[in-house]
Parts: C-alpha cells; structure tokens; sequence
C-alpha cells in the first residue's frame, strides 16, 4: 500500500514538474517574439504616439511631431514599431511641436526601410535598455554604405546638436538656405519727362530649386502735379514685376541675384483729359494730358541683379539695380 501511494506521490511530483518547465519555456517564447525584456523583466512603458511629417532622402534625418512635448533638443529617444525597436537618435531641433531628429543606430533594418512619411511612430525617451533584441548581421544597426561597426561610427553627438540646417537634402549646394524671402522697399521707377517715381514695393521670392528663386513684387506710387499744366490732378503708378533669379556667393555674408523677367507698370488719372470749369483748357490740351498718362504706361522684358546683406540671422539689406527698377530695403526669410 506504501508503494502504490509514493508511486502516485512520484508521478504528480514529475508532472508538476513538467508542466512548470513547458510554461516557463512558453512564456519566455513570447516575451522574446514581442523583443521585450526577460520573463521576470518590465513590460513596456507608456510610450507617446507622435506622426512621422517628412524623412530625408538618406532616411538618416526624421521630422516628426511632437504633441505629446515628451522630449526636447538634445534627449536621446527610441523609435519603437509595435514593440520592436525601429531605431535610435538624437533629437537635433524642437520647435513649435515639431522636431527634428538625427539617427544614431539602427536595430532593425526591416522597420527603418519600413517608415514612411505620414505614418505613426512611438516614441521613447531616455533608456531603452530593457528591450533584449538579439542583434544580427541581417538587422544590425547599418546604414546601406556607412557600417556602423562600433560606437566611434555613429554621428558625434556635438556635431549632430550643432548643426541646427537640418537640411533634408545633405548633398546640397544651396546657398540661402529657406525657402522664403519676403522684403519691403523704396523704389524708383521711370516715369519719362518726370524722372523717376517713387513706389514703395513689396516682394515674395519663393526657391524653386537650389539657388533659383522665382520672386513676385508690387508697388504703387502717386505721382502728383501729373499730368495737368497747372499741377491740379494726379496720377497713380502700379509697377508689377515677375523675376527668375539665381543666388551667388560674396564676400562679407553678402548674396549676388542676378535675374530676368517681366514688368507691367500701370498710370491712371481719372481727373486727366476732362474739363476744369476753374481752369478752362483746350481740346489739344486735354488730349495731351491722355497721352502723357498712356505715355507711362509700359510692359516688357525686364533684367537687372539684386543685392543682399546679412545683418543678423534671417535679415537682410536689400538693393535691387535693373532696367525695371531701383530700390532698397530690408528683408527676411523664413
């Protein structure tokens, strides 16, 4: 009788035993699939949800959201898909709840060729220590063309959080390097017999392409005494300008535009060719007084270059010297 009850005692012993060691065995299977931790290790942390806005051609460069203000210039953080690590990286700008980031190494090579513009990302700051992701050559942090062998192959950290471009395109040859130039001026257009009209001009030049900028500008001006004899009527001046323009170096933080384009300038005069009951003029006067108008009037090819002089970040002295117009002023691009 003593047999048979250490027998069963034994057998229940063995099958306890065994159904232990399977689950320990499964759960540790799972927690490796999700590439988090040990059994006994943490679960992932909250982690914030941001959208990937624009990726670089290299893909070494991500802009992304940053809603939740979870991390800030210079904070290491960790892309993380699902619950796998993407990659790791440097936060470079944070402006305006969007950031800027720089990558430092790549965990899987699969869910970096993976991210695309518009798609979510998590997003973890600090320590990502607790994902225990067996590194192989297949996902290793590489870069296709720049093998990160070691830690003295991954961007040094105080080049990466001084460059402040973050320039999408690394290969390129712009030399102003926003889009944007918007600048307010005193121009000088010419208004035949009387010499020359001011105008004050406004102008938007946006970059199409490195250094080539299509550029819009409007001004408008009164010329007064014109063009009646007795100095009684006035004449307004519309001067609109489209330009192609083309940035060139100089010396002293300076920029060289040269540019072509067209020109429309506008006069009208609603008080000119009629009849003044105080002052009474005669037909040929008052036909004169239509055609001087028409006589401002123009359109045509215009070229000339434009000047710019860096005075601190994002502000400009402008001149522009062409067969359109003269004019300086200030400027700021953005």
């Amino acid at each position: 009788m003593q047999v048979i009850l250490y027998l069963r005692f034994m057998r229940l012993l063995l099958f306890l035993t065994t159904f232990f060691i399977c689950s320990s065995i499964l759960a540790q299977n799972i927690v490796n699939d999700l590439g988090v931790g040990s059994a006994g290790g943490p679960v992932l942390p909250d982690m914030a949800t941001e959208t990937i806005n624009r990726i670089s051609g290299s893909k070494k460069i991500f802009i992304i959201t940053n809603n939740s203000q979870t991390f800030a210039k210079g904070d290491f953080v960790t892309l993380v898909k699902g619950t796998k690590r993407a990659l790791r990286a440097v936060v470079a700008k944070n402006e305006n709840g969007i950031a800027g980031i720089k990558i430092l190494k790549i965990y899987s090579l699969a869910l970096w060729n993976s991210l695309n513009a518009g798609g979510e990302i998590q997003v973890l700051r600090g320590d990502d220590s607790f994902f225990n992701i067996p590194v192989t050559s297949a996902e290793s942090g590489n870069i296709p063309g720049e093998l990160i062998k070691a830690e003295t192959n991954l961007f040094d950290e105080t080049t990466v959080l001084e460059d402040d471009s973050l320039s999408f395109d690394e290969n390129s040859k712009r030399i102003l390097k926003n889009d944007n130039l918007v600048s307010l001026s005193l121009g000088f257009v010419d208004a035949g017999s009387e010499g020359r009209a001011s105008l004050p001009t406004g102008a938007w030049s946006f970059q199409v392409e490195d250094n080539i900028f299509l550029e819009a500008a409007y001004g408008q001006g009164i010329l007064k005494g014109y063009p009646s004899l007795d100095g009684d009527i006035d004449t307004k001046i519309t001067n609109f300008m489209i330009k192609a323009k083309y940035a060139i170096r100089a010396p002293f933080d300076a920029y060289i535009l040269p540019y072509i384009g067209y020109q429309l300038v506008g006069a009208s005069s609603p008080g000119a060719g009629e009849q003044d009951e105080a002052n009474s003029r005669s037909e040929a006067e008052l036909q004169q007084e239509l055609d001087d108008v028409d006589a401002l009037k123009k359109s045509g090819p215009v070229f000339g270059v434009t000047a710019l002089k860096r005075l601190v970040p994002g502000w400009f002295v402008r001149a522009d010297l062409g067969s359109d117009v003269l004019a300086i002023g200030f400027g700021l691009e953005f």
